[in-house]
């Protein structure tokens, strides 16, 4: 996207977790921002995993 930021919307956190999977790599840091109700702290904390960028 020209000039602004891409964005892709998934249907849940599993799906959330999965299409992270296929963009990071070691040492990447990132941001994950929702409410409590979205349950994303549980997608943290598999990506926070030292075993989850293993491919």
């Amino acid at each position: 996207m020209e000039d602004g930021v891409d964005a892709t919307l998934v249907p849940d956190r599993d799906s959330a977790h999965d299409l992270l999977l296929t963009y990071l790599e070691p040492g990447d840091v990132v941001l994950v921002k929702g409410s409590h109700s979205t349950g994303l702290e549980d997608t943290a904390a598999r990506l926070a995993k030292p075993d989850a960028l293993r491919h």
